[in-house]
């Protein structure tokens, strides 16, 4: 089994931040190293801690023990509190300037971080090496480190570069309001439609102006077919060739010229023309016809499609235009809707707020959409449990002073109606028989009999103080246990009612509980007796103890039965029931009184916790 140091930053960076701030993100390479490290040790290496604790306060610090979110969370867990064989804590011994001894004289000089000092003193004493991720210290002092026999195992590799992702929009994100988030999400969506309808304008804007280009050289070209065997036909001259170049000269898309003269000049010059980029892009082949027009003349018909790149051209600058109109005002009706939309969250923080502080009375209006209105009847439903709690808490408490105060009223009148008497009398009678062994002649008969008078109330005030310390704390309890305590119990309701029988199962009282569940038991016991005897008329009492599982965890039962009239309609706690069901309740459990079926009352408590089965049941 391989032993190792594990530095605090190999599961934060498995968690998948580099610092404790989450400043950085890791790289995925980096994060998956430490994943897949840390699952080595689990499955068969040994993580060493000091003996102080300073490792483990610091893997505290920066890390869930519940194993929840991350990676690295899920390791803390698994080391330090499912698998305890995982860990091997060693003594790390300090000079008197606090420094470790272990930590090399070099490292120190270096200004070695002071709080990874303790992993290296590890490291160098027990001969392991220290797992580090992206600890720059680790490499920069890793020379002096491995020289004083410290070895360093980087995850991440030497190449800082690689540490880290490059991305920095992670770390953005959180500081974003989700009223901005959608507002941006919007935004993005309508920028994404419009890049694409103007993208879709361009790259179809080709096609467009070919295919005009090639109607108009069409056209141009039959009609100057059409003229010229016209004036053939008509034996007109040079002046009506001149006068269908300047018909000619009219269609668009086109330019008509006698082969070897300039071309004519184009209509829209160079006022209008779209950027280069867009007209090369647009610009279609050249469609270039050649018609013989007599003896050495030849007419050239020419596509032209400069206007129509420019009409399109136009198109794309008004769409875009008018597409940023539309999306930004889509964007300022998006953040004014969501703005109104998200306005009672601000008044769910304050509510929120407002318990937090104390002020359980505190209500949120139930207004917006009904998602956010559901959330506010919760928080006014918590806050209504609280302001119930608080309330049922003053009257626990007013109910214990009230307890309290009657207690000490009874230990006093105990103290004064009878401890006080037995007191004087045997005062009395010391004094007497000082006075009697002082005089001459003094019998030894009537000096003995005064002190067996004595000896009979200091006897009567030893039951006296006996019935008080019961009441105040069973003495059964302490020195026989609760199943002891209880057959004592039933034995003394036995004596005194024995027309009734007592049949008990004790078999969950047996062996350790816990202090308080045990006198809580035994408490329970007493006053579901008390109560059946005092009220039930019964002739037959059941009481069972038993251990049991209650919802996966380990319980104690406590019941006691009767055959008796049962609980009339309508009849409510006493203080006695009422007081016990605050005990168990406080213990995490739950006390009922009910008619039973096959006839009188049952009393039946349930007390669960992970404390059933330490300590004992003695004080």
């Amino acid at each position: 089994m391989s032993r190792v140091v594990v530095d605090t930053n190999v599961p934060i960076v498995a968690n998948g931040r580099s610092d404790p701030n989450g400043e950085r993100v890791p790289s995925l390479a980096c994060r998956i190293a430490c994943i897949e490290r840390l699952k080595l040790i689990l499955q068969s290496g040994k993580v060493l801690l000091d003996l102080a604790g300073e490792i483990q306060a610091e893997y505290r610090t920066h890390l869930n023990p519940r194993g929840q979110p991350g990676v690295g969370d899920r390791f803390y867990q698994e080391v330090l509190n499912s698998a305890p064989a995982r860990i091997e804590r060693v003594e790390l011994p300090k000079r008197g300037d606090g420094e470790f001894v272990d930590v090399p004289q070099a490292l120190i000089d270096a200004n070695f971080d002071p709080s990874d000092r303790k992993f290296a003193a590890l490291s160098r004493r027990e001969r392991v090496p220290v797992v580090n991720a992206t600890d720059s210290d680790w490499l920069v002092h890793r020379e002096t480190l491995e020289r004083e026999g410290v070895k360093v195992e980087l995850l991440c590799g030497c190449d800082r570069s690689r540490w880290f992702a490059c991305s920095s929009i992670r770390p953005m994100l959180p500081a974003l309001s989700l009223r901005l988030r959608l507002t941006l999400l919007l935004g993005a969506v309508l920028a994404a439609g419009l890049a694409i309808g103007v993208g879709l304008l361009i790259l179809h804007a080709g096609a467009r102006v070919r295919a005009e280009a090639d109607a108009a050289t069409r056209l141009a070209r039959e009609l100057v077919e059409a003229s010229l065997a016209r004036i053939d036909a008509s034996g007109a001259g040079e002046g009506e060739l001149e006068r269908l170049l300047a018909d000619a000269r009219k269609l668009r898309h086109v330019r008509v010229f006698i082969e070897g003269d300039a071309p004519p000049p184009r209509e829209n010059g160079d006022a209008k023309r779209p950027p280069a980029w867009f007209a090369a892009l647009a610009q279609p082949r050249d469609g270039v016809v050649r018609i013989a027009a007599g003896p050495g003349r030849t007419l050239v018909v020419a596509a032209d499609p400069a206007d129509e790149i420019t009409e399109i051209w136009e198109e794309v600058v008004w769409l875009a235009l008018g597409g940023f109109c539309v999306a930004a005002a889509a964007f300022a009706l998006m953040w004014f809707a969501v703005s109104r939309t998200l306005r009672p969250v601000s008044a769910l923080a304050a509510g929120l707020a407002r318990l937090e502080a104390g002020d359980h009375a505190a209500r949120v209006p139930s207004r917006g959409p009904p998602d956010l209105a559901v959330i506010a009847e919760r928080i006014n439903a918590l806050a209504a449990a609280l302001e119930r709690l608080d309330d049922e808490n003053g009257r626990l408490l007013r109910r214990m002073i009230d307890v309290q105060d009657e207690e000490r009223r009874d230990i006093a009148r105990d103290l004064h109606d009878e401890i006080g008497p037995f007191l004087f009398t045997i005062r009395a009678g010391v004094g007497a028989l000082k006075r009697k062994a002082a005089a001459p002649g003094a019998e030894a008969a009537v000096l003995a009999a005064d002190c067996a008078r004595i000896d009979a109330q200091i006897a009567a005030l030893q039951q006296v103080n006996r019935r008080i310390l019961g009441r105040l704390r069973p003495a059964a309890l302490a020195e026989m246990g609760l199943a002891g305590a209880l057959e004592a119990l039933a034995q003394g309701w036995r004596e005194t009612n024995p027309d009734a029988a007592i049949e008990l199962d004790l078999s969950g009282a047996e062996g350790a509980l816990d202090e308080a569940i045990a006198l809580t038991a035994y408490r329970i016991v007493q006053e579901g007796l008390t109560n059946v005897f005092r009220h039930a008329e019964a002739s037959r009492v059941e009481v069972r103890v038993a251990r049991v599982d209650d919802g996966g965890r380990p319980a104690l039962r406590i019941e006691v039965r009767d055959d008796g009239r049962g609980l009339a309609p309508g009849a409510r706690q006493g203080l006695g029931l009422r007081g016990m069901s605050e005990r168990v309740g406080a213990l995490g459990g739950r006390l009922t009184l009910e008619n039973a079926a096959e006839g009188g009352a049952a009393l039946t408590a349930v007390v669960r916790g992970e404390q059933l089965h330490r300590g004992n049941s003695s004080p």
